[in-house]
This record gives structure tokens, C-alpha cells and sequence, in this order.
């Protein structure tokens, strides 16, 4: 997120020396609301896909997953 505002900032400042126009200024404008919904679906999701895995670890025996080695899950 840090970066993709920080590379934002820098290509707003880059087309003004750059821009077919020349010299034309390119407010940086931020939507704080697309990137809150943005954030807050990739934590959603990355937080679903690790349920699965920790609740099949939390139920089953540490000494059986132990004794059975590494293709115990």
C-alpha cells in the first residue's frame, strides 16, 4: 500500500516534466475509500484461507502428529 501511493506521488511529479502537454499539473489525488475497501477484502481473504489449516491443526493430538511424522495433515 506504502509503495503504491509513494510510486503515485512520483509518477504525478514525473509527468510534469514529461507529459505531451508539458508542464501540466497533475493533482495526486487519493481515493481513501477504494483503498480501504481494497485492504480490507485482501485481509478478509487472506484471513479465510488461513482458517482452515489452523483449525485442522488446533484439533488434532500433538503427540499423535508427532508419531506420525510429516504426512500426518
Amino acid at each position: 500500500l506504502a509503495f503504491g501511493l509513494w510510486a503515485g506521488w512520483c509518477g504525478t511529479g514525473l509527468s510534469q516534466y514529461v507529459s505531451f502537454f508539458g508542464g501540466l499539473e497533475t493533482p495526486l489525488v487519493i481515493p481513501w475509500g477504494s483503498l480501504a475497501v481494497g485492504f480490507a477484502g485482501t485481509l478478509a481473504l487472506c484471513l479465510a484461507a488461513a482458517l482452515w489449516p489452523a483449525f485442522s491443526s488446533g484439533r488434532a493430538e500433538p503427540l499423535t502428529l508427532l508419531q506420525s511424522g510429516r504426512g500426518a495433515m
